[in-house]
């Protein structure tokens, strides 16, 4: 396990995903989201655990996942949280007050994704010999939420990280992110990645309006 310390949230990326920019926001929301981040950030156990694997030793279902790893050597299974605290913080705020809870929650999506930004600045640090593909997740495309299990297995992120499963493969805590990050020798073909990698995306403005980020 690899403890990270996160002392500010990006509220810049939290405003994209709610379809607004810093200089557009209202001060209300500004002040809003300086106060749930104050009130986020010490509940907050941010870590995350990674394996790498031979790619030929695996047996990975689906083409999405083949397509995404074309080329590649090895492979990263990367597991990141932030916590059950955030989600405890969140149901408290959906019986009183549900736009704290959207904040929260945004917020908390925006966090996961600083911890697997961190995650892969130290790998590539450890590993500077290799290309790496962006993450790829678990569930996205048709590689089946239904390999979760064996994506924690190898990971063993249940008993580093306190990682369980429901019974239909959903991660809790529930600002979990289980990916698959490609390495290749030779330089990868980095295409946009598209709502299948982002994190916020069941909070997104932009495909609740049908449109799209520049991700």
């Amino acid at each position: 396990m690899y403890p990270v310390t996160i002392e500010r949230l990006n509220q810049e990326e939290a405003l994209r995903y709610m379809g607004m920019r810093g200089a557009a926001a209202e001060d209300r929301i500004l002040r809003e989201l300086n106060a749930c981040e104050s009130r986020l950030l010490p509940v907050l156990k941010p870590a995350y655990t990674y394996k790498v694997f031979e790619y030929k030793a695996l047996n990975l279902p689906g083409n999405s996942i083949k397509e995404h790893l074309k080329g590649c050597e090895k492979v990263i299974f990367l597991c990141a949280t932030v916590g059950g605290g955030a989600d405890r913080l969140i149901r408290q705020a959906e019986l009183t007050e549900m736009s704290a809870a959207f904040l929260y929650d945004t917020l908390a999506s925006v966090a996961v994704e600083q911890v697997c930004e961190r995650a892969e600045q130290t790998i590539h640090s450890e590993m500077p010999e290799w290309y790496m593909t962006w993450r790829f997740g678990v569930g996205y495309g048709d590689f089946p939420l239904s390999y979760q299990p064996e994506f924690l297995r190898l990971t063993d992120a249940s008993r580093q990280l306190g990682v369980t499963l429901t019974d239909s493969n959903i991660l809790l805590p529930r600002k979990t992110v289980t990916c698959i990050i490609g390495l290749s020798k030779k330089p990868v073909t980095q295409e946009k990645k598209g709502c299948q990698s982002c994190n916020l995306k069941d909070r997104c403005a932009f495909r609740k309006r049908g449109e799209h980020c520049v991700f």
